[in-house]
């Protein structure tokens, strides 16, 4: 396998276009919409009948959020935040560990996405005017 650590500066780039989805963050790729991670959370936690409401963020949201490689192979995105809970560093929402991490704010754009088995949803978002906040090589970890 080549290594495949990435270079900060070629990390704006990196994320420019990646889709919004990954098995830590499920979209409403149908929509366009997809959950604060935090709110989720908060919205889960109150009583019953606010459970319904789940906030959502969708194209022209800035938000926040978390990625990390995966074995040094494809980034993954762990979380999307709305500003009101926005994440600034690695370590105040991942913890510093031995794989390439990273923190982006970004636009969510609706650009469309065709899955690995041919299905094309038109309304999924991508990541647009993407600004690194942070990152951690794996080396960090060690």
């Amino acid at each position: 396998m080549t290594d495949r650590a990435t270079p900060r500066e070629s990390l704006r780039e990196e994320f420019t276009g990646l889709v919004v989805a990954s098995l830590a963050v499920a979209p409403d790729v149908d929509s366009g919409r997809v959950p604060c991670r935090r709110c989720r959370g908060l919205s889960a936690s109150a009583g019953a009948g606010d459970r319904d409401v789940e906030p959502t963020l969708g194209t022209g949201d800035r938000v926040s959020a978390t990625l990390a490689c995966y074995d040094n192979y494809s980034w993954e995105v762990l979380g999307v935040f709305c500003p009101a809970h926005a994440v600034r560093s690695v370590e105040a929402d991942m913890g510093v560990s031995a794989e390439d991490q990273a923190v982006i704010e970004a636009t969510l754009e609706t650009t469309g996405y065709r899955s690995p088995l041919g299905e094309y949803y038109p309304n999924a978002l991508t990541f647009g005017a993407v600004e690194i906040l942070d990152f951690s090589p794996a080396a960090d970890g060690y």
